[in-house]
């Protein structure tokens, strides 16, 4: 698992950190994040390692470090850092609470007593937590599994991550929704939005399979046309108006009894019946052909038949 450090914005507003120069300023990041730092905020380093890792000249880093002690924010002491007051600058949860204890127990007591009296006051406090509590987690020198504790802290925030993901995935990407964009990432987060694609089969009595088809044709209709770049919102709209037209003209399509025509022709003359599914137009002129070549005398007139 990762081990994670956390130093608050606020720092960049302080003063006494706005006077810092970028190299102090990264010196000081450096000993609250470095992979050596714990949960007590009081941990083992050399001024060798600390300046090859930041970049720096030996020199300048005992420098630096000096000034970070005379403005009382670290203390350097035979190998060891103690960033002041660490504990209460942070949120802890219990479980990071035993961690800084168990790092506590581990420091040789000359170190132990350069740590401030709130420090004390903390650990102390977290004797009383339940032993139950901490058996769940890692010794303090297991430094192969990191600091678990830090995970647990995180999994809330991994958490509310995960949902936020879940609910783009269903309603598509909201920054997206008014800004053109290539149409072919506009299709993409369109029909993301589960809500948006069932809505549209309810109303149009659709299946999802068919929804798809006609969503393919949109998007050859937009090829064709030209229309590189389209925003979310304007291709639901777009293609919801385009769908509608395309359904209702389907529909005529299917009523119209031309489509019918000549299977009932067929039908009927099968059966010997006359074919009375003509234009009404056609059948006027016809009647009225008729009638001027029996008046003409080049049609006879047909007998009566009982």
């Amino acid at each position: 698992m990762e081990t994670r450090r956390y130093i608050n914005v606020r720092t960049w507003s302080e003063t006494w950190f706005e006077d810092l120069s970028a190299t102090e300023k990264l010196i000081w990041i450096y000993l609250n994040t470095n992979s050596a730092t714990n949960m007590l905020g009081a941990y083992s380093t050399s001024i060798r390692r600390l300046a090859y890792e930041c970049h720096v000249s030996e020199p300048a880093a005992r420098r630096i470090i000096k000034k970070l002690e005379v403005i009382k924010k670290v203390i350097y002491n035979e190998g060891y850092v103690i960033i002041i007051d660490w504990m209460a600058q942070q949120s802890m949860n219990p479980s990071m609470r035993i961690s800084a204890r168990k790092e506590y127990d581990k420091l040789p007591d000359k170190i132990r007593l350069l740590l401030s009296e709130q420090t004390h006051k903390a650990i102390e406090k977290t004797r009383q937590l339940p032993e139950q509590d901490d058996a769940r987690f890692p010794i303090a020198g297991d430094n192969s599994q990191g600091e678990k504790e830090e995970e647990e802290e995180n999994f809330y925030e991994q958490e509310q991550e995960h949902r936020i993901t879940e609910k783009e995935r269903e309603t598509g990407n909201p920054e997206e929704e008014s800004s053109a964009i290539p149409t072919q990432r506009t299709y993409f987060y369109a029909v993301r939005n589960k809500e948006w694609l069932k809505t549209l089969c309810l109303n149009h009595h659709l299946k999802q399979p068919e929804l798809e088809k006609w969503l393919e044709h949109f998007c050859r209709k937009l090829q064709n046309e030209g229309e590189a770049r389209k925003s979310v919102r304007d291709f639901r709209r777009h293609f919801a108006s385009w769908l509608d037209i395309q359904l209702t003209s389907s529909n005529h399509s299917k009523d119209y009894p031309h489509d019918n025509y000549h299977a009932y022709n067929e039908t009927a003359t099968a059966s010997g019946q006359f074919t009375t599914n003509i234009n009404p137009l056609l059948q006027s002129e016809a009647a009225e052909r008729i009638e001027q070549l029996r008046t003409a005398g080049a049609l006879s007139t047909l007998p009566d038949t009982e």
